[in-house]
């Protein structure tokens, strides 16, 4: 990985490309017939690799086509918002622009002249570009329903934002820390024969098979440029090929040079200067049949060596995670400090970077401030975790600010889609859950976490700003964030096939729990006097919620009883009838609403809406029916409102 003192920023790496697609079955199967399986493999292991890469190049060709154009500018894709339309005003921008350049100073008519038409033909572009960017948005968050993870999600969440790649200084210096260079006086390593009584098993299709279904699709490939999908096919078709290729590098104890060299691409950490060598995160772009035999042998070793690994060693073992080594470290920490100030023990924890401490060529020693960060988890003296779950709703915060724009109140994806989405801020919310709750830092969970879990559900169920965070999570059928931390460090004691047959048991607890706390809360009376089983709701069968019907179901909308308690020139009584409109009012009483109400709603004398919504529990067609009937008295209300508000000024 040596940098040449004369590369540029502007040269890129010469290697093989092809655009991955969906490709029929009996291309794929003609295509390996052709290459991979027309000859036999030469024998040797440098040779058979060096054969077999060409012919996956001649594989990808026949199966991809290769890709053509390049470089920086030729891969560039407008913007989501850019138009025909656009582009051609652009060009008259450019027009009227040089035209005023050129014009002479002492004409001053068709000076001025050229001033005003250069201003409007900005004037017209800016107002072209701000309104497609609207009309685009709106149509990219409708898209969200089909795919949730598309454009829209990496537009909001900054995907496409690329940090400059470091100068060559800097990138040479990270290089000399992260890939040392052997020292003058230092042996050469040299690579020794196998011994005659060297005996390997050989490769069987199925390891090879086994290894390549493994390799993950849409991954940047290495120097040869061979995607990971192409491997998998080659694996499936021609399982012998490559495990005999695999069984030669084992038997004669190498690994081909030809599968040694990696792609590094420096990517500078968030919040960085990018002014040290730490301040870069190194990614090595390794070859995919390099990759392949890696995994055969991984297989190999972890049958081996799983008996005599320490029970103590969390890292690259099967079953095992960061979250598990941290809650270790709760554990004793926590035992140790129980007692008395006179009883209990100290406790110490060391821990040790040495890559991070000989790249800033500092040590530091004793308990930093905000405590110590272990796994990503930040520890304090009193294990409450504060600092972590603080920094954990920040940043839950900022990714629930940015998925917000794809869903707002009165359009955008369904309800299902929106809890797909705010799945991730949860994810961000309760990584180490497991850990905290084994600390004290369920305590302080709810105050830290619930706003931002709140704001979570309200995007959830398309309601007002108003509504409570317990009324929100009902509604929403996300449980309590405390809960739902227990429930998580509850099901991570046991092993992946007992958490299926937990699964069930542990959450009706959880709900158990809910209910408790939602009986005897204090916010949120409406809803709960609509809704008071919390299993009911959650487990209902049918019923997606809209924005009309989550007005009426939390009591916050365009109902003159709510306005009139943030609007003094606002009265509590219906404006057609003069009883109290409530969110009752309109959808079983008022008379003016009769004709919304209509073929989607029979009300008996004498129902509730405590009656509605046990009916809409029972039935999807009463659900649907209710659902339409308060989209449609809502969005007429809601245009009154405006319309009154424009009135009175």
């Amino acid at each position: 990985m040596d940098l040449d003192e004369q590369t540029t920023r502007s040269e890129t790496v010469t290697r093989e490309r092809w655009k991955v697609k969906e490709v029929p079955e009996e291309t794929v199967t003609e295509a390996a017939q052709h290459t991979l399986l027309r000859r036999p493999l030469p024998k040797g292991a440098e040779v058979a690799a060096e054969t077999l890469q060409k012919w996956m190049v001649a594989f990808c060709n026949q199966v991809y086509g290769r890709r053509r154009g390049g470089g920086r500018t030729a891969c560039r894709k407008p913007m989501y918002w850019w138009t025909e339309e656009i582009s051609q005003a652009r060009t008259e921008v450019k027009a009227a622009r040089r035209k005023l350049q050129r014009t002479r100073a002492d004409q001053a008519e068709q000076l001025e002249r050229a001033r005003v038409e250069a201003r409007a033909a900005k004037n017209r572009l800016k107002k072209m570009i701000r309104v497609s960017k609207l009309r685009s948005w709106e149509k990219l968050t409708e898209g969200v329903e089909n795919d949730p993870w598309g454009l829209p999600y990496r537009i909001v969440c900054r995907k496409f934002v690329r940090t400059p790649p470091p100068a060559l200084g800097k990138a040479k210096e990270a290089m000399e820390l992260l890939f040392p260079s052997r020292h003058p006086e230092e042996p050469p390593v040299t690579q020794t024969a196998p011994a005659e009584d060297w005996c390997v098993q050989e490769v069987t299709e199925e390891e090879v098979t086994r290894a390549g279904l493994a390799l993950q699709n849409k991954k940047a490939p290495g120097p040869d440029g061979i995607p990971n999908e192409a491997i998998k096919m080659a694996a499936i078709l021609a399982p012998d090929r490559l495990a005999e290729v695999a069984t030669s590098c084992l038997r004669e104890g190498v690994f081909p040079k030809r599968w040694k060299p990696a792609i590094l691409i420096l990517l500078r950490k968030p919040g960085k200067s990018g002014d040290r060598p730490g301040d870069y995160r190194p990614i090595c772009l390794l070859n995919g049949l390099g990759k392949l035999l890696e995994k055969v042998l991984l297989h190999r070793c972890e049958g081996h060596f799983e008996g005599y690994l320490s029970d103590t060693q969390y890292g690259f073992r099967k079953g095992r995670s960061a979250i598990e080594a941290m809650m270790s470290i709760t554990r004793q920490a926590k035992a140790a400090m129980e007692g008395t100030r006179y009883t209990r023990r100290l406790v110490s924890l060391v821990t040790v970077d040495i890559a991070k401490a000989a790249m800033e060529g500092t040590s530091r020693t004793g308990e930093p401030p905000g405590g110590v960060v272990y796994l990503g988890v930040t520890l304090d003296r009193s294990l409450t975790f504060r600092d972590h779950l603080k920094a954990r709703a920040k940043k839950a915060g900022a990714v629930e600010k940015a998925l917000a724009r794809l869903m707002p109140n009165v359009s955008g994806p369904k309800q299902a889609k929106r809890r797909l989405l705010m799945h991730a801020v949860t994810s961000v919310m309760l990584y180490g859950a497991p850990a905290w709750v084994e600390g004290r830092g369920t305590d302080i969970c709810r105050r830290i976490l619930e706003p931002t879990y709140g704001r979570c559900a309200l995007r959830i169920i398309q309601a007002y700003r108003t509504v409570s965070g317990e009324a929100a999570t009902l509604l929403a059928g996300m449980p309590p964030i405390d809960l739902l931390a227990g429930e998580m460090a509850y099901m991570n004691q046991f092993t992946k096939r007992q958490k299926i047959a937990r699964r069930g048991a542990a959450r009706e607890e959880t709900i158990r729990k809910w209910q408790e706390r939602w009986k005897r809360g204090a916010k949120g009376a409406g809803t709960r006097r609509l809704i008071l089983p919390v299993s009911d709701w959650v487990h209902r069968k049918h019923g997606l919620l809209s924005f009309g019907i989550t007005q009426v179901l939390s009591g916050h909308g365009t109902f003159n009883e709510y306005l009139s308690r943030f609007k003094e020139e606002r009265e509590p009584e219906c404006m057609y009838c003069g009883e109290q409109d409530t969110p009752e009012h309109p959808i079983l009483q008022c008379d003016r609403w009769s004709q919304e109400r209509q073929g989607g709603l029979e009300v008996p004398e004498g129902k509730t809406l405590e009656d509605l919504v046990e009916d809409m529990l029972g039935s999807q067609e009463i659900w649907n029916g209710i659902v339409g009937v308060a989209n449609r008295i809502l969005k007429e209300k809601s245009r009154e409102e405006r319309e009154f508000e424009s009135s009175n000024g």
